[in-house]
């Protein structure tokens, strides 16, 4: 960043012109705002205080809240809604916005539609794809309505192929039966060593009866985080 200058320089005794005084003027003003707009950088910030929040970044948008980076490269960042990534830590997570209702009970992919946090894992169809080789726990919660009582519900969790229950590498399988008709959760944990591109993808089957997939930020979800 270059260092704060402006156009005309003045001398003891010197008449000075408005045109003159408003080039300067334009000068300061030009400065500041390019780095406000981030036509150009600060090259540092300072802000102490010992009674209030020292910095605030609001965002009223759905835009990210902070992104820090090194070279270009994005190292920490503040996403909507307040998930943190870092380059040694990447979580992220996607649910179910809106009722799924079933009709079939063979298994297939849960509907996620709505990414919470989509610049590391996730795409739009809720399939996770691994970026960065580790350790990583994968935290699947599905909510159902069953059409009627005594219902079993299956999570599958698919590793190293998208697509159906016929994908190849299955990592984990969870059952639950539910004894009445009224909203239920089948949830599933897992420690998973992942590849990097390696893909992820949920599914839910019964054993024969039609379910309503609930929908709901905290209720069907899937979320994956890197530990190691």
């Amino acid at each position: 960043m270059s260092t704060l200058a402006v156009t005309n320089t003045f001398r003891n005794g010197e008449r000075i012109t408005a045109a003159i005084f408003n080039t300067n003027y334009d000068d300061i003003v030009t400065y500041v705002n390019d780095r406000n707009t981030a036509a150009a950088t600060w090259d540092g910030m300072r802000s102490e205080s010992t009674t209030t929040v020292p910095l605030t970044a609001n965002q009223t948008g759905t835009a990210d809240i902070v992104n820090l980076k090194d070279n270009g490269t994005t190292v920490f960042q503040v996403k909507d809604g307040g998930i943190v990534t870092m380059a040694s830590y990447i979580y992220a997570r996607t649910y179910l916005a809106s009722n799924n209702v079933r009709t079939s009970f063979a298994s297939a992919k849960v509907a996620f539609d709505t990414p919470t946090q989509t610049t590391q894992l996730f795409n739009n169809a809720g399939v996770a794809t691994i970026a960065s080789a580790g350790l990583y726990m994968a935290i699947a919660n599905v909510a159902v309505f069953p059409s009627v009582s005594n219902t079993s519900f299956t999570l599958n969790l698919f590793k190293g192929v998208v697509g159906s229950s016929s994908s190849s590498n299955i990592s984990r399988t969870v059952t639950r039966k539910v004894s009445g008709v009224s909203i239920q959760t089948t949830r599933m944990v897992e420690m998973l060593s992942l590849a990097q591109n390696e893909t992820l993808t949920l599914e839910i089957a019964s054993n024969g009866a039609g379910y309503t997939v609930v929908g709901g930020t905290q209720l069907t979800y899937f979320s994956l985080l890197k530990v190691a």
